[in-house]
């Protein structure tokens, strides 16, 4: 039987894992009909929700350290230029 890194139980199939990093910051993804399996999976299951929790926390700590780079002056204006060339 496989176990997971933290030597707990059977490891996360990999739909599961699918589905967790699916699911956007600050959306209600869980209420999709391609997300009852997940939803379900939640309410029992230690692991899944703990993998859920790390992956929210992590997408939280991304997103914020995004939002707290500048964006390089000129930037847009080359995107578009190299977009159009």
């Amino acid at each position: 039987m496989a176990r997971s890194p933290s030597g707990k139980g059977d490891m996360m199939d990999a739909h599961i894992r699918e589905l967790i990093e699916a699911c956007r910051p600050d959306r209600a993804d869980l209420s999709l009909p391609e997300m009852q399996e997940l939803s379900a999976r939640l309410e029992s299951d230690t692991e899944v929700r703990e993998a859920w929790e790390a992956t929210k926390r992590w997408d939280s700590a991304v997103a914020e350290a995004f939002h707290d780079v500048p964006v390089p002056a000129g930037l847009c204006e080359r995107l578009l230029a190299d977009v159009e060339s």
